[in-house]
C-alpha cells in the first residue's frame, strides 16, 4: 500500500508538471483560455504547487486581473518563499500599479537568504530601482512592509519574550522600532544584544514621556507601509503578520485592521482564549459603539501609515487612553475590518502599569470620547449612514439614545454626560425639510418622554431627553470635561460616595485639575458668534473672494479666543467642521428670529438678506460690512 501510494504521488506530480509545461507553451502562443484550464487542472491535483500558483499569477497579471494575480503569487511564495519567478512577477505588478509595499516586502524577504548584491540584481532586473543608481541608495530607499513599534519602560524581564515572538514571525517583511522610554533597568543591554542578532531591530532612546510619546517617536522613525504595536510585556503569535498580509490582499480598500487575542497568566502559565471585550459592531456603527466601550485590542491592530496624514499622531496628554483616542479618530474616517483570528497574547502579571491605577484608562477614554463629540457633529459619529434616509436616521438616533441612557457606556465613566444627546438635539433642530424632522421626532418622542420620567436616569440626561421631545433651534456648546468631572467629584464627596470620589479626584489631580471650589460651568458664559454671508457654500468647492475672507476670519478668531463660532449662508447644505468653527445650515424662515437670538455677536458679510425683516435683539452686537 505504501509503495502504491508513493507511485500515485509521483504520477500526480508528473501530471501537474505536464499540465504546467503545456499551459506555459499555450500561454506563450497567446492561447490564454486553454492555458488557464490546464493550470486549473494542475491546481486541483496539487493545491500547494508553487509553480502552478506562479503560472496562474502570471496569467492573471497579463490578463489585467491584478488582485487574482497577487493572491496566486502570494500563495506561491507561501509554499516556496524564495521563488525568484514569483518575485519578478510581483515586481512587475508593482511597477504597473505603484504599490511599493510589495517591493519592500520582497527586499526584506530576500535579504534573509541572498546576498545584497543578488538582491539588488534581482530588483534591477524587475526595473524597480528607477532613478536609484547605487546599491547603497537602493538599500536605503526600500522599506519593509510592516513596522512593529515596541514602547518599553523598565520591562527588561519581559522584553526578550516579546522580541523572540517577532523573530519567530513566519512572514519576514518587517522591522521593529523599539523605543526605550527612559528605562532605569537593564533594558538597554537587552536591546543591544537583540539588535546585534537581527538588523531589522532598530533601537531609539528617549527620556520618559509615557506610552503615547514613545509610540509617536516610533512612528517618526518607522519606514513600513503598515504599522503594528506590541507592548513589551506581551507577545505576537507566529503567524500574526502573515495573517495581516493575507487580509490586506483580501481587503485592498481597508486601512485599519484589528483581531482577536489570547490571555497569558504569568503566574500560572495558563494561556486562555477569552471573549472579545465587546461584540464586533456593524460597520455602520463602528464609531458610535466606541462611545459605549472599546472593542479593539491595541496589540491586535495594523493600520496604513497614510492614516497619520488625516488623523495625526497619538495624544500624549492621554497617558492611559491614547490607544482608545486613536482608534476613535481613525474609525471616524476609515472603515475598519475585524480579523477573526487570535494574533496576539496579552500577559497578565503583577507589574502591569494598569494595576497601579486601573481606573485611569477608563477615565482617559471618557475624556477622549467627550473631546471627540465636542469636535464632531452628529453626522460624523455615523459617517457610514445616510442620515437623509429616515430609516438610517432612526437607526442612528436609536443608537445615540441607547448609549446616552446606559450608565455602563465609557463616555459616562467619569460622570453622566449629555454631550451625545446635545449633538443629536443640534442635528434634529437643523434637519430639513421640516416634514422629515417632524417624522423623525414623532417616531422617537415616546421613547424620549418615557426615559425623561425615569428617576434611575441621571437628571442631566432626563433634562436633555425632555428637550429633544420638543426640538427648537439648538446650538451645541462644547463640554468642559475637566470642569464637569471636578464638579461631579465634589458632589460625590458631599453625597458620601467616597471611593468613587477619591478615585476621580486622584485622576484629576494627576492631570493638574483642582477639585475644590470649581466654578459651575453656567457661571462662565461662552461668547457665541455667527458669521452670515449669503453666497457661502460648503467646502466641496474652493472658497474665493468674500467666502474665503469670511472663513479665514472666522478660523483666526476661533484660534485667538475661546468663542463658539458658527458660519452660515444661503448655499450651505449640510453641517461640517472647519477648524474650531462649524459651518451650519440656515433654518426655515419662520425659525430665524429664534435662531439668531441665540448668538451674542452676528457678523453680516455684504448682505443682511436672510435676516432682513428680523429686528436686532437688544443684547446682540451686530457687525456690518459696508455693503449692508
Amino acid at each position: 500500500v505504501h509503495g502504491l501510494s508513493t507511485i500515485l504521488q509521483q504520477l500526480r506530480a508528473e501530471v501537474v508538471q505536464l499540465h504546467n509545461r503545456q499551459g506555459e507553451e499555450l500561454f506563450q502562443k497567446g492561447r490564454s483560455g486553454e492555458a488557464l484550464l490546464l493550470f486549473q487542472k494542475a491546481l486541483a491535483l496539487s493545491p500547494d504547487s508553487a509553480i502552478t500558483h506562479n503560472n496562474l499569477g502570471m496569467l492573471y497579471h497579463y490578463a489585467g486581473h491584478l488582485q487574482e494575480s497577487i493572491q496566486h503569487l502570494q500563495a506561491a511564495l507561501t509554499v516556496e518563499p524564495y521563488a525568484k519567478t514569483a518575485v519578478l512577477h510581483l515586481s512587475e505588478i508593482l511597477k504597473k500599479t505603484g504599490r511599493f509595499e510589495y517591493a519592500n516586502y520582497l527586499y526584506s524577504l530576500y535579504l534573509q537568504i541572498y546576498s545584497e548584491d543578488e538582491v539588488i540584481k534581482t530588483l534591477l532586473m524587475a526595473e524597480m530601482a528607477g532613478a536609484v543608481q547605487s546599491k547603497e541608495a537602493l538599500v536605503q530607499s526600500v522599506a519593509p512592509l510592516f513596522t512593529v513599534i515596541v514602547p518599553t519602560y523598565n520591562q527588561s524581564r519581559y522584553l526578550p519574550a516579546a522580541l523572540d515572538s517577532l523573530l519567530a514571525q513566519s512572514y519576514p517583511g518587517w522591522e521593529v522600532v523599539v523605543v526605550n522610554d527612559g528605562s532605569t533597568d537593564d533594558t538597554t543591554q537587552v536591546l543591544e544584544a537583540y539588535a546585534a542578532r537581527d538588523r531589522r531591530i532598530r533601537i531609539f532612546h528617549q527620556t520618559n514621556g509615557g506610552v503615547a510619546s514613545a509610540l509617536n517617536t516610533g512612528l517618526r522613525h518607522s519606514r513600513g507601509e503598515w504599522i503594528c504595536w506590541l507592548s513589551s510585556d506581551d507577545l505576537f503569535e507566529p503567524d500574526k503578520l502573515a495573517i495581516h498580509m493575507e487580509e490586506i490582499c483580501r481587503h485592498p480598500d481597508i486601512r485599519f485592521f484589528y483581531s482577536h487575542f489570547y490571555h497569558l497568566d504569568d503566574v500560572t502559565g495558563i494561556k486562555s482564549s477569552p471573549d472579545l471585550w465587546s461584540p464586533v459592531p456593524e460597520r455602520t456603527l463602528q464609531v458610535s459603539r466606541l462611545l459605549f466601550g472599546s472593542y479593539i485590542h491595541s496589540n491586535s491592530i495594523a493600520f496604513h501609515r497614510d492614516i497619520l496624514k488625516d488623523v495625526g499622531y497619538f495624544n500624549e496628554s492621554l497617558r492611559a487612553g491614547q490607544d482608545y483616542d486613536m482608534w476613535l479618530r481613525i474609525s471616524a474616517r476609515y472603515p475598519s475590518q475585524f480579523i477573526d483570528h487570535r494574533t496576539c497574547v496579552t500577559r497578565w502579571h503583577p507589574e502591569q502599569t494598569t494595576n497601579e491605577f486601573p481606573e485611569a484608562g477608563s477615565y482617559d477614554s471618557a475624556h477622549a470620547a467627550i473631546d471627540f463629540i465636542n469636535a464632531n457633529p452628529f453626522a460624523a459619529i455615523f459617517p457610514l449612514l445616510n442620515l437623509n434616509d429616515p430609516s438610517q436616521a432612526l437607526s442612528a438616533i436609536k443608537e445615540a439614545l441607547t448609549i446616552s441612557i446606559s450608565p455602563a457606556a465609557i463616555m459616562h465613566r467619569c460622570y453622566s454626560t449629555s454631550a451625545l444627546l446635545d449633538r443629536l438635539h443640534e442635528w434634529l433642530s437643523g434637519l430639513y425639510p421640516t416634514s422629515l424632522r417632524e417624522t423623525i421626532t414623532n417616531a422617537i418622542s415616546h421613547v424620549c418622554r418615557y426615559y425623561s420620567d425615569q428617576e434611575a436616569v441621571p437628571v442631566t440626561i432626563r433634562e436633555r431627553l425632555a428637550q429633544i421631545c420638543n426640538p427648537s433651534v439648538f446650538i451645541y456648546r462644547p463640554h468642559n470635561f475637566f470642569a464637569e468631572a471636578a464638579n461631579y467629584a465634589d458632589s460625590l464627596g458631599r453625597n458620601g460616595t467616597e471611593s468613587h470620589a477619591a478615585s476621580l479626584k486622584k485622576y484629576l489631580e494627576q492631570r493638574g485639575v483642582e477639585t475644590n471650589n470649581v466654578k459651575d460651568l453656567t457661571s462662565n458664559k461662552e461668547i457665541k458668534v455667527l458669521f452670515y454671508y449669503a453666497g457661502l457654500h460648503n467646502s466641496d468647492h474652493p472658497w474665493a473672494g468674500s467666502s474665503a475672507v469670511t472663513m479665514r476670519f472666522a478660523r483666526k478668531l476661533s484660534e485667538m479666543f475661546p468663542f463658539l463660532i458658527h458660519v452660515t449662508g444661503d448655499q450651505v447644505t449640510r453641517t461640517e467642521p472647519f477648524g474650531k468653527c462649524t459651518i451650519i445650515t440656515l433654518p426655515a424662515n419662520d425659525e430665524r428670529a429664534h435662531f439668531i437670538a441665540a448668538y451674542d455677536i452676528v457678523v453680516f458679510v455684504t448682505h443682511i438678506r436672510a435676516f432682513f425683516n428680523i429686528p436686532k435683539p437688544a443684547h446682540q452686537t451686530w457687525l456690518l460690512h459696508q455693503h449692508c
